[in-house]
């Protein structure tokens, strides 16, 4: 890639909203087109990525109890 992400975002930035959206829209499809095999190999490597960072550093977990919590005051707002 020739562009940095930092220099590409800020070229992307600079569009006008209307080419924004459209980019968007083309980006967002793009995603839309991964296959399942794809998806589930993404998701595996992030689930192995979350236990190594949990065995390597346990205090950066979240009590259930703590995650509950959160999740029932993001429903009930």
């Amino acid at each position: 890639m020739g562009h940095s992400m930092r220099e590409l975002e800020s070229e992307v930035l600079d569009l006008d909203t209307e080419s924004r959206a459209k980019l968007a829209r083309v980006l967002i499809r793009s995603l839309d087109s991964s296959s399942e095999e794809d998806i589930e190999r993404v998701w595996a490597q992030e689930a192995l990525a979350r236990a190594q960072e949990l065995e390597q550093k346990p205090e950066s977990g979240i009590e259930a109890g703590a995650v509950l919590r959160e999740a029932r005051d993001l429903v009930n707002r």
